[in-house]
């Protein structure tokens, strides 16, 4: 009973214990293997974020590439517009100097108009006058005819500065639209060299953002790793306390059958002595018979008494004796 009183607690204790270690080896299992499959995920994002970043930074070269053409565009763009602006100053000194000439044409066509009516008149003189007059008459005909060649070279020369000067305004519209469409291609090229290097700033950020993830990310799987580690130490902890507990039992066990052998050797002994003492016992009666049948036998003149025998009283033996065991079984 007093082994069993001590066994059963430790026995129970032992089964918790062991029952605890095996869901602590269970649990430490199962996050080892989740910690596991995170740490290849992190990974796995690990080497995604890299990529990015690196996509990130060969868009940010790019853009700074582009934004250098732009800028060299834009370079290109402001000097055409400058010297579109100069090509249209001069065609408007040149249609200025057109209509100077125009006016000139105009008072050569006048005089020959003039030296044609005085030919004219010259030639009507020279009739009027005969024979005196037919030298003068020819000399008036040759200047008529001069005029009138005159005339007409002013009259085309006119009709070309005309022409020129319609080209010429022709000429200062188109430039006056090429001039206009450059200095949109100008404003434009401003704008996309503003936001070409709004999005290098973007993808600078970007990719220094992205390098604290990626930095955070291998904290992670540091980390992750670490618990992993740890949990395989928690199981291989749980499983030698599973061992002890075994080994508790095992000893729990060999103590109880030793407990139980030596009371039973005890109680055999006890056995043979109570059986050693009741013989011994019974002899003592018999002699103590015999002691008073001669005593009667005899009657002795003096009334001295016998001493009475002190039956001798045996200590009974228990177990504690033996092996003491604190009552308490939980302090085991």
């Amino acid at each position: 009973m007093i082994t069993r009183s001590i066994t059963k607690p430790v026995n129970k204790m032992v089964a918790r214990l062991n029952d605890s270690s095996n869901e602590v080896a269970s649990a430490s299992q199962q996050l080892s293997q989740g910690s596991a499959e995170q740490a290849s995920a992190i990974e796995e994002t690990s080497s995604t974020l890299q990529q990015s970043a690196s996509m990130i930074q060969q868009n940010t070269v790019n853009t700074n590439e582009a934004t250098r053409i732009f800028k060299r565009a834009k370079d290109s763009s402001d000097k055409g517009s400058t010297e579109m602006q100069e090509m249209m100053n001069s065609m408007q000194e040149i249609k200025k100097s057109s209509d100077q000439i125009a006016k000139i044409i105009k008072v050569i066509d006048d005089i020959a108009f003039q030296t044609n009516i005085l030919a004219l008149n010259a030639a009507i003189e020279a009739a009027r006058a005969g024979e005196a007059g037919m030298g003068c008459a020819v000399v008036a005909e040759e200047v008529r005819n001069l005029a009138q060649r005159s005339a007409q070279a002013a009259m085309d020369t006119a009709a070309m500065i005309e022409n020129n000067i319609e080209l010429s305004n022709k000429g200062v519209t188109v430039a006056r639209k090429v001039h206009e469409a450059l200095n949109e291609i100008t404003a434009g090229s401003k704008k996309v060299n503003e936001l070409m290097a709004e999005i290098a700033a973007a993808g600078e950020e970007q990719s220094q953002g992205i390098d604290q993830v990626n930095k955070a990310v291998l904290q992670m799987e540091t980390i992750t790793q670490q618990n992993a580690s740890n949990a395989e130490e928690s199981a291989s902890a749980a499983e030698e306390l599973s061992a002890q507990a075994d080994n508790m039992r095992k000893i729990v066990s060999e103590l109880s059958e030793l407990v139980n052998g030596k009371a039973a050797t005890l109680r055999a002994e006890l056995d043979h002595a109570g059986h050693s003492l009741h013989h011994l016992t019974q002899g003592n009666q018999a002699m103590q018979t015999i002691g008073q049948g001669r005593v009667q036998l005899e009657q002795p003149q003096n009334n001295t008494q016998l001493p009475e025998k002190t039956e001798k009283k045996t200590k009974v033996v228990s177990p504690e004796d033996v092996i003491p065991l604190d009552k308490d079984p939980h302090h085991f």
